[in-house]
């Protein structure tokens, strides 16, 4: 459930798009009195994890938090916040001359990046069932498929940079697992498949940077398989090379992922 400092009467502000009503389902996170924003030890003390590494995920995705809503105060916003929230804010956040305030958007970004919490699995959770609820074999189950798997693979390509990965290497793991699953690789898929997902323009046409992504050629079925096989990569990477894994090293277990999940009848995937 949602718990508010002091709330205000009224609804939460949220458009009607909005998922942010996952996160009551998911825990009990703390707001701050106007019911919009928290800070990162509200933020952290949601997701059951250190404010470190709360931040620490800041760092790596800081331009996608921001779109999500993500505020970073510094000078007079930050003066006029701590005005605002007087008497509401830790002390650290208080004296502190940056700070970040958190939406109910950028919240549930957060969920959908953060790994090590079992609060944000289930916030996964949530949004995978509501979106499948809506249209099976529709864009929107396609994105619903697509949820987990983007984050898993975060952890797969940071498993190959820790083992030293350049970017060729990423390419050829992601070819690798392309090739296995569905017969062809990642480029091959682009260029032979009409597009089924990803970012359009105003005019309804796809927008070039979603057309580079290989994901956005898969179907729903497609996309639940390539999940499967991303989270049995990740599970042999934390029992085999918690450190990192190689380029060769990775190969040999998205070869062992694949066989898994390999169709026998293309048909069939």
């Amino acid at each position: 459930m949602i718990a508010k400092q002091a709330a205000p009467a009224g609804p939460p502000r949220t458009r009607p798009e909005d998922r942010t009503g996952v996160l009551e389902e998911a825990g009990t996170l703390v707001l701050l009195p106007d019911d919009r924003h928290a800070t990162d030890t509200q933020v952290a003390a949601f997701y059951e994890v250190p404010v470190e590494q709360l931040r620490h995920l800041v760092r790596r995705h800081r331009e996608e938090l921001r779109a999500a809503g993500l505020a970073d105060l510094r000078g007079e916003a930050l003066r006029e916040f701590k005005f605002r929230f007087r008497g509401e804010l830790p002390p650290e956040a208080f004296r502190a001359r940056r700070l970040q305030a958190w939406t109910r958007q950028a919240i549930l970004a957060a969920g959908q990046l953060l790994t090590g919490s079992a609060v944000a699995e289930r916030v996964r959770g949530y949004l995978l069932a509501t979106e499948s609820s809506t249209r099976p074999g529709s864009p929107a189950a396609a994105r619903a498929a697509r949820l987990r798997e983007r984050t898993d693979y975060r952890n797969v390509l940071d498993s190959l940079k820790l083992g030293g990965g350049v970017s060729e290497d990423y390419r050829l793991v992601q070819n690798a697992l392309y090739a296995g699953l569905f017969g062809m690789t990642a480029g091959v898929i682009r260029e032979t498949r009409e597009q089924l997902a990803g970012a359009r323009r105003h005019d309804g046409s796809f927008t070039a940077s979603s057309a580079r992504v290989a994901k956005n050629y898969l179907t729903a079925d497609e996309l639940r398989t390539l999940d499967g096989a991303v989270a049995a990569v990740n599970a042999q990477l934390e029992v085999r090379h918690p450190r990192g894994a190689t380029r060769d090293q990775m190969l040999e277990v998205v070869r062992r992922a694949v066989s898994l999940f390999r169709a026998s009848d293309p048909g069939t995937i």
